[in-house]
């Protein structure tokens, strides 16, 4: 592998770690940077100097993808974090149902992952309170909220996060289950998420926040790109969708 392609593959996995974990790599850090203000500069520079290297044209659209995939992770506000499809309480059962981890038998990296989240909820809560809700959707943080409850409320919530331990120990005696501080500091951590998300509901927008925000045009694009790879602008997905329902409609 050329060195240009690992810098860009490490620039990836810390702006989106689960990338790394769905190709079998456990990336240094299990959760994203929460406000990562240089990332941006980065990954033009990365680009650019993948451009200048002796990568195929191929390896070097791949590259152009996934370094415009981690700029748009990094850009978008923090508050977009908190989505009940692809924010931390998602990953968090996610993680809990997909463990142990062939890198990972004893689940020691996974009780790491633990044992990083509080931090890592502080230093989003702080980029949200920095980058206020401008660009919040109300139904989606309180499907937000319903999801932390339905976590912390009800009592499963430690249960879920030591399924990994309980299971590797049917097969492998010398995985420990981590003192009850950690799962402890997890949940709690969660409900400081949810405490932040009903703060925002007051200024988040009814519906999608993109048509009327300034440059909503420009980061629907980027969420285009980023979930297809295409360069499809706004008013072509608007118009195909349309023609969609239409068809659906006249059927």
């Amino acid at each position: 592998m050329h060195d240009i392609e690992s810098r860009i593959l490490g620039f990836c996995w810390q702006q989106n770690p689960d990338m790394a974990l769905e190709i079998g790599f456990i990336p240094s850090s299990l959760w994203e940077k929460a406000g990562q203000k240089d990332a941006l500069g980065e990954a033009a520079q990365l680009l650019a100097e993948a451009e200048r290297s002796e990568l195929s044209l191929p390896e070097k659209l791949a590259a152009s993808h996934h370094l415009d995939c981690a700029a748009y992770l990094s850009e978008m506000p923090a508050i977009s974090r908190l989505n009940h499809m692809t924010g931390p309480a998602s990953r968090l059962s996610w993680a809990s149902h997909s463990w142990p981890a062939a890198a990972d038998p004893l689940g020691e990296l996974y009780v790491e992952s633990l044992r990083e989240f509080p931090s890592y909820c502080s230093d989003l809560i702080r980029s949200i309170d920095d980058q206020g809700a401008s660009y919040a959707c109300q139904s989606v943080l309180e499907t937000f909220i319903d999801q932390v409850a339905a976590i912390t409320d009800n009592g499963s919530g430690q249960e879920m996060l030591l399924l990994p331990l309980q299971e590797a120990r049917v097969s492998m005696d010398a995985v420990r289950v981590p003192s009850a501080d950690v799962a402890e500091n997890v949940l709690s951590s969660l409900q400081r998420l949810s405490d932040a998300a009903s703060k925002a509901l007051g200024s988040a927008h009814a519906s999608s926040p993109l048509a009327r925000v300034p440059d909503g045009g420009l980061r629907y694009s980027q969420a285009i790109r980023f979930g297809t790879s295409l360069a499809v602008s706004p008013d072509s997905v608007e118009s195909l969708g349309l023609r969609l329902l239409d068809k659906t409609e006249h059927r």
